[in-house]
Order: C-alpha cells, then structure tokens, then sequence
C-alpha cells in the first residue's frame, strides 16, 4: 500500500521503507533501553540475565562498592512487605524495583518501557489499557553526568528536558517497531527527479518532513496524498496517470 499524489507535471509516490534502519542500533542515542523479554530481541543489546542484575550494577555504579551495592538492594528489598511474596509475587518484585529506582533518582533519570503484544508489538512509556497482552519489559534511562554533559547542570529543567528525550526515543523506536518508517520518490514527466528515505512518524508529521525536500513549486502536493490500496506498482500508476492526462488532451 502507497500513498499517491499527482499535480502535474508531478507525481509523488509516499511508500513504507522496506528496510528502515533500527533506531537503536544505526545512530547514537541519548539514552540505554534496557529490556527483558522471552521471545523479542527488544532495546540496546546488553548481557543482563533478569532486571535484579542490572539495577545491581546501576547501584554499583552510585555507591562505588559491589558488597555495598549489594547491602543496599537488600535493605531497600527488606522494606517491601514480605505478605506480598506469597500473594502477588509480581508486585512484590515490582515494589522492589521501585524502591530501587527511587534511591537512583537522584543520580539516573529513568522510564519504564511497555509492550504490548497483539498482531504486533507495540512499545512506550505510559503502559496500555489492556492487561492481558501488556506489561513492563524494562527501563530506559540516562546518568547524570551524562545530561550534565549535553544539556548542562543538573536542575529541574536539564531533568525534564532529558526525561522528554528519553520518551521522545521510545517512541521513534515504537516508529520502527510497527512499520511506520517512509520514503518518497517525485516523478515529474515520468521521470524520477528526487527520493529520499528514512522518514518515521505519524503521516502527517512525515507530510511536513517531506515539504522540505521537495523542489519549490511542488511542495504543497503533498497535502494531495491519497491511500493507494491495490497492489498496482509505481510503474502502473504513471501509465495511468499519462494516459489520464492524454485522454484530457484530447
């Protein structure tokens, strides 16, 4: 399925990015994805067996000492109600890990990631509605250091600002992750004269994107795109259009 605009001389074709670069892997990124999953390969590649472990090196990482890292995660797991442990072993992790989190606040910022699994998977930072085919898969996170380093000294405002990019990196790789990466390519007289790929985002916010690459004189035709639903190829459509544009002559 494309998306076809045709304002002659020009014919623009907006098409999914058969091979879209993985956001993850192909540029350099603010934050690490850390995520745990049985079946998916999902964030930043990393040797971690459970999330116990890599909260371990995080608060290895702020106290300096792997016995005292340790002692430390013990104490904050102490705090959780043990009632839970038989009940809702879930939970009873979950409350772990969140007192965990807290005490790294003040040297991490952190987001959980969700997923959620139905013909697709789909991730972001906020969870889903339903609770049976979602739930938390891991964090992804920034050192303090490293936003001091990019955006400046640690206040509220550098905390808020790296919060919004970490969130704004889940959802370029949600992009990828369901297929929402584009390309165009501008054909003016059937002849191809411009294309580009790698956009990603909603089809609106890629409409925009799109205007910038386009010749003047043509860039309002992207606010003609229609949804092309056969399975027609580039090469049939700019027949159809020449002899649409023939009969007109006539």
């Amino acid at each position: 399925m494309s998306m076809v605009a045709v304002k002659q001389p020009y014919v623009l074709f907006l098409v999914n990015d058969a091979s879209p670069q993985n956001p993850r892997t192909e540029q350099d990124n603010f934050g690490k994805m850390i995520c745990f999953h049985r079946r998916y390969n999902i964030g930043d590649e990393h040797s971690y067996d459970e999330p116990d472990e890599f909260l371990l090196e995080l608060l290895e990482e702020k106290i300096g000492d792997t016995d005292a890292a340790e002692g430390k995660f013990s104490e904050l797991s102490s705090e959780v109600d043990d009632s839970l442990y038989k009940s809702h072993y879930g939970q009873y992790r979950k409350a772990i890990h969140e007192n965990v989190l807290d005490y790294l606040s003040s040297s991490y910022v952190i987001e959980p990631i969700f997923m959620y699994d139905h013909s697709g998977i789909t991730v972001n930072t906020n969870g889903f509605s339903c609770p049976w085919d979602s739930g938390q898969i891991g964090w992804i996170f920034v050192r303090h250091d490293t936003i001091e380093k990019e955006l400046g000294q640690i206040n509220d405002e550098t905390i808020e600002k790296a919060r919004a990019l970490l969130k704004s990196e889940v959802k370029e790789y949600d992009y990828y992750l369901t297929n929402q990466c584009y390309g165009f390519r501008l054909y003016k007289s059937n002849e191809e004269i411009a294309s580009c790929w790698g956009f990603a985002g909603e089809i609106r916010d890629v409409q925009n994107e799109i205007k910038e690459y386009l010749p003047e004189g043509c860039k309002e035709i992207v606010e003609s795109l229609e949804y092309r639903y056969d399975d027609a190829e580039i090469g049939d459509i700019l027949e159809e259009t020449k002899a649409q544009d023939e009969e007109m002559e006539v």
